[in-house]
């Protein structure tokens, strides 16, 4: 007998949800919240799918897209996308994410942005001041040029034949895989940001170097004064470089990335792989990942078209994302380039 009760969901949920600016799944977690099941390891939509005996996770899965063209399951079709999109945009262990280059999300109502920036340039400290002195000052200032949120997306076409024959496990693994490529774009968009700036004047500082040595990137890391860079990001062959350098060759350090994959931290920095162009082949990103950048996104956006697909009329699905990027402390990022 099956644990779960179907709760019946017309498109009022789907708007309540975005009114709300949740998932629709956060919003069935608040009826049908997840502690009352114990030890039982579903969320709220899981249980959802399982009471209407659509099972996907599993090896063996034999459910296809049909599923979802029962009257009753339609509107869970666009979560079912949504999750798989977002789970996507999490793989990857040792490619750069939004996540790791900002600081904050900042939601909007409009297609334009104009942040905040702080000015450093004076460096202050804190310090005794004299009487009759002024303290040092943090000028705080509005950007000149403002800032325009893109779209970043897929679409998909799919033939009727592929729409009522697929396994819904094989599509959920294609949306996890658009997921990963959509990451990767807004990743290398946020790469670019930080090295070339908004246009106000906030382009990342440029370190030189002579070569890819242990003194060079102590040298870089001390550039940072007063931030603390955790984050080097780079192209393959300058994150190699850095990983073969041999003040890192522990024997430890090296049965950990046998074993797990996962790369050593050079002086307490996470290293990340990028693609972005602005990098080449021969520099390195370092910031700090506290200060150095804001994601700015559109209040209420949905990631997936919903109408068609909730009336079973689909033969394109349209999954985008629309967001843009501005920076508040423009020394909290530093290239670091040939000689």
């Amino acid at each position: 007998m099956n644990p779960f009760k179907i709760i019946q969901l017309g498109k009022d949920a789907l708007m309540e949800a975005l009114k709300q600016g949740i998932s629709l799944t956060a919003l069935l977690e608040k009826e049908d919240p997840s502690v009352k099941y114990g030890d039982i390891q579903l969320d709220a939509f899981e249980r959802q799918l399982a009471a209407r005996g659509i099972k996907i996770n599993n090896l063996g899965s034999s459910v296809t897209l049909d599923a979802f063209y029962e009257e009753s399951n339609r509107i869970l079709f666009p979560e079912f996308i949504d999750r798989n999109i977002r789970m996507g945009l999490l793989m990857g262990k040792n490619a750069v994410k939004i996540e790791d280059l900002i600081y904050t999300t900042t939601e909007i109502d409009s297609g334009t942005y104009q942040n905040a920036i702080v000015d450093m340039t004076n460096k202050p400290k804190l310090k005794k001041v004299g009487e009759g002195s002024e303290f040092p000052v943090v000028k705080l200032t509005l950007n000149e040029k403002t800032i325009y949120l893109g779209k970043y997306g897929r679409k998909i076409l799919a033939t009727y034949e592929y729409r009522r024959r697929i396994k819904a496990n094989v599509f959920a693994k294609l949306l996890q895989f658009i997921g990963m490529a959509m990451a990767e774009e807004m990743a290398n968009m946020g790469v670019k940001i930080v090295i070339e700036g908004t246009g106000n004047s906030d382009a990342a500082g440029v370190v030189p170097y002579s070569a890819v040595d242990y003194n060079n990137l102590v040298d870089f890391d001390l550039e940072f004064d007063p931030y603390d860079c955790d984050l080097l990001v780079g192209p393959k062959v300058m994150i190699g470089s850095i990983l073969k350098l041999a003040e890192f060759k522990d024997p430890m350090i090296g049965f950990d990335y046998q074993k797990t994959g996962k790369w050593m931290t050079p002086l307490g920095k996470t290293l990340k792989r990028s693609a972005a162009s602005e990098l080449s082949t021969t520099k390195v990103l370092g910031l700090d990942s506290r200060f150095c950048m804001e994601k700015v996104v559109e209040t209420g956006s949905s990631m997936t078209e919903t109408d068609k697909i909730i009336d079973g009329q689909w033969d394109v699905i349209v999954i985008s994302m629309v967001l843009g990027f501005a920076k508040t402390f423009t020394d909290a990022g530093k290239v670091w380039t040939p000689a």
